[in-house]
């Protein structure tokens, strides 16, 4: 064998390597995709369903089985079948095929007896082929396409598997051991009681009641809860929202008029069921408000029917009659300012009394014989309404003005008040001297404006040019001294005959 026919083989034998160890690379990465994916889906299956000792088993021994396959698939079997030095020179030639067959020619005739002019081709053959194999680099000849898809699918198997095991590390822990020692009577993966809020619970009919579910761990599947009315068969299964808080579910069932039972359901873990008891609460039916007015006010007492707020003077009296819904206990109003009062109550009346000070609100607040209370209490309004004092004006002259000592002068004024007047007078003085009062109310004063007029006679008065006569206007109501006014005070200044004759006559003087 000359020095050509050892390199020759040298090539192939490094082809051979590379073959044997892509080979080697490319079944164990197999192994290790097909290892992974199986044991990510029996870790899966018993994190979901708490699998049987028995079930463990048979994935024990599933998994051992499928791995042996695949070793003897992808790995022995392969690197059995060694190829021969043809099979490799005829894969050289197919990947380099500039070569032209010369390779796979020279592997056939090197086997052969080669004298003379045949055994001269041969080594010119030889030597072309030589050539030629120097500038190939066998190193990378195997086609490493396969090789790298195997490894990429498992990479992303391991990958996978980590992202899975990192969401909660002890339940990871749990579940591989459990899986990797099915001999072992360990208990179930997953907690075997559901935490459930609140539980037995009684509602007003047609309320809202959420369900608030709790379970240990991080990568927990979709709760349900199933729930049924009374007189059902069928159960009615909603899923129930994720909240930010780990392992917890919530769920508003709305508008529950009958007595309902529910239970949470997650992965295998059942919770015991629930009942939710739908109870009539008492209610306000009607409300009636009688008024008593005080004196100063002069109305007559009335009583205004089913009707909650009210809007009434300062210092009314005002009596509650109130009809619940159904027979109650005990009664109470509670007032804005947190001040409370007792109702009387006998079956379904109730009734109370309390004098208007101020503005309020109150709420009626109902406990009925199984101590069952009324449930968002009406707000109603109390308006106080203050007594305002009279208004008194001086509509004739309305001014200060100026008159002869023979002079006849009307003064015309009115009073307004918004419950009604008990008196309305002219006062008067000469000069700053005694004061008189003259009375205006007449027979026909009555509600709440009054008009009065007096004649002032300046001659019956016996005044003097020069004279002052000063006036004003007073006005009360019912409430005496505390509701009086008086009109700012005027005057009227008394002039010669002649001058007042001139000025009413355009003339100057």
């Amino acid at each position: 064998m000359n020095t050509q026919a050892t390199e020759l083989r040298t090539y192939l034998g490094q082809v051979l390597r590379q073959w044997r160890m892509t080979i080697f690379l490319q079944g164990l990465s197999i192994i290790v995709a097909v290892g992974v994916l199986f044991i990510g889906l029996s870790l899966a299956a018993d994190y979901m369903v708490n699998l049987t000792q028995m079930v463990r088993t048979i994935l024990f021994i599933a998994c051992l089985g499928i791995l042996g396959v695949v070793l003897f698939r992808y790995l022995i079997l392969p690197l059995r079948q060694v190829p021969t030095e043809l099979q490799i020179a005829r894969y050289v030639e197919e990947r380099y095929p500039e070569l032209n067959d010369a390779f796979v020619s020279a592997i056939e005739f090197e086997n052969q007896p080669m004298e003379g002019m045949r055994k001269a081709f041969l080594d010119k053959l030889l030597a072309h082929v030589s050539d030629h194999s120097a500038k190939i680099d066998f190193r990378h000849v195997v086609d490493r396409k396969r090789l790298h898809r195997s490894e990429g699918l498992a990479v992303l198997a391991l990958v996978l598997l980590t992202v899975f095991a990192m969401q909660d590390i002890d339940l990871f822990g749990r579940t591989a051991m459990r899986l990797a020692t099915p001999w072992d009577r360990s208990g179930p993966l997953m907690p075997t009681d559901v935490s459930v809020e609140p539980g037995d619970v009684r509602i007003p009919r047609g309320g809202n009641q959420t369900i608030i579910a709790r379970l240990g761990g991080k990568l927990l599947p979709q709760a349900r809860l199933f729930s049924r009315q009374e007189n059902q068969d069928e159960w009615y299964p909603v899923d129930m929202f994720e909240t930010e808080i780990d392992g917890t579910f919530t769920y508003e069932l709305t508008g529950v008029v009958d007595h309902t039972e529910y239970y949470v359901n997650i992965t295998s873990t059942k919770s015991p069921t629930f009942k939710i008891t739908v109870y009539d609460p008492p209610y306000v039916d009607r409300i009636d408000v009688a008024y008593r007015y005080p004196r100063y006010t002069g109305l007559a007492a009335k009583t205004e029917e089913d009707r909650g707020d009210i809007t009434a003077p300062i210092g009314t009296t005002v009596t509650l009659t109130i009809t619940a819904s159904k027979p109650v206990e005990t009664g109470s109003l509670t007032f804005s300012n947190e001040k409370k009062m007792a109702l009387e109550t006998d079956e379904v009346t109730l009734t109370g009394s309390f004098t208007v000070r101020e503005d309020l609100s109150y709420t009626i607040n109902l406990l009925d014989r199984d101590n069952l209370p009324n449930s968002n209490p009406v707000e109603y309004y109390i308006r106080a309404l203050p007594d305002r004092e009279p208004r008194v004006t001086i509509i004739e002259p309305g001014r200060d003005t100026k008159a002869s000592p023979i002079d006849e002068v009307l003064i015309r004024a009115e009073a307004e008040d918004d419950f009604g007047l008990s008196a309305f007078s002219l006062s008067y003085s000469i000069n700053g001297g005694e004061e008189k009062e003259i009375n205006l109310k007449g027979e026909t004063s009555r509600g709440t404006v009054w008009d009065g007029e007096y004649m002032v006679y300046l001659e019956e008065l016996a005044v003097q040019p020069g004279d002052f006569i000063s006036y004003y206007a007073t006005a009360s109501d019912r409430r005496g001294d505390q509701g009086t006014t008086s009109t700012d005070l005027y005057f009227l200044e008394v002039k010669p005959f002649e001058e007042i004759y001139r000025q009413g006559s355009g003339g100057g003087g």
